[in-house]
């Protein structure tokens, strides 16, 4: 018998909740109620390399979307937050700035900045 391998790829791995930080799952294990998203990000600053919108789905989605900038440490902003807290209150449209959470190598705050425009369908109706 060979031994199970795990499919999970790297993106794919959120926090199961704020109360559980330490428990890693998928996407479809940590928003089972989500049917179908469609979220765009748009990085803008200094640092910016030009990564144009980058486009996330169910399949793509994952926990924090990295930062372009050359001289960040690169953790940009949690979509999984965002995604938590529409999933709470069902919201199914948001769109909000957000700043990078990193630092530059210099001890900088990271000046990078992204506009997120979220979708949500929700599997059994959009409505609460």
């Amino acid at each position: 018998m060979s031994p199970m391998r795990d499919s999970r790829r790297a993106g794919d791995i959120f926090i199961r909740s704020p109360e559980q930080p330490g428990v890693r799952v998928t996407f479809a294990e940590a928003f089972p109620d989500i049917e179908s998203l469609d979220a765009a990000v748009a990085e803008t600053g200094e640092g910016n390399q030009g990564l144009g919108i980058r486009r996330f789905t169910r399949l793509s989605a994952r926990e924090f979307v990295n930062c372009s900038n050359h001289r960040c440490s690169g953790k940009g902003f949690s979509l999984g937050e965002l995604l938590r807290a529409m999933t709470r209150g069902r919201r199914t449209r948001l769109s909000q700035a957000r700043s990078c959470l990193s630092h530059e190598e210099s001890g900088r705050r990271c000046p990078n900045r992204f506009q997120v425009d979220i979708e949500l369908r929700y599997k059994n109706g959009n409505a609460a």
